[in-house]
């Protein structure tokens, strides 16, 4: 019997054990969206694939579904964020982003929501912040990813929020209106029901 290959880039979201020697990913990919992934054998020291396959890093997988789940049959490496891994406060919110997305997210292609975390990820590992404008970038990233997907259309209109620039004048706004889009996000993600 012969199996699809699907190949698609992806952002490792997290990862646990799975028996003796493997683990189960998820990942969120460009033209599947959201998937749990089975890697087989990847604890074992002769493992190839291993290395590649590090919590928050940008990867090329090659995939097959089989009978319940995804399976993996080899990976890539394209970047991984080294500047976010190694400062805590960076490392924190890159968490909530992807804890975020697993929780809303699902199998299904969404090209600008994969861009749009894409473009995130890119901006935190590259860009010094102070603790004030990293509060700001993830209560921004959080109002985008809900406004996308339709919560809280009604109450954000702003352009300067809805754009994906990730500059300072962006944070410098969403700093100054820190307490109402905080109540906006707050109301958005209880309409989620998650």
């Amino acid at each position: 019997m012969s199996y699809h290959i699907y190949n698609t880039e992806g952002v490792i979201l997290s990862s646990h054990l799975a028996g003796d020697s493997s683990r189960f990913y998820n990942i969120y990919t460009k033209k599947l969206g959201l998937v749990g992934v089975w890697a087989q054998g990847v604890r074992k020291l002769e493992s190839k694939l291993r290395f590649n396959l590090q919590d928050f890093s940008h990867v090329r997988i090659h995939l097959v579904r089989g009978k319940h789940m995804w399976r993996l049959i080899d990976i890539e490496t394209q970047k991984k964020p080294y500047n976010i891994l190694s400062l805590q406060q960076k490392r924190l919110v890159l968490g909530r982003m992807t804890s975020l997305l697993r929780r809303l997210l699902d199998e299904g292609s969404d090209d600008v929501l994969y861009d749009l975390f894409l473009s995130a990820v890119a901006h935190l590992d590259d860009k010094s912040f102070d603790m004030r404008y990293l509060n700001s970038f993830e209560l921004l990233f959080v109002l985008r990813v809900l406004h996308h997907l339709g919560y809280g259309k009604d109450s954000i209109k702003e352009d300067v929020i809805l754009s994906y620039l990730w500059n300072d004048d962006v944070l410098g706004y969403v700093q100054e209106r820190r307490f109402y889009l905080t109540k906006v996000a707050n109301i958005s993600l209880q309409h989620t029901h998650m």
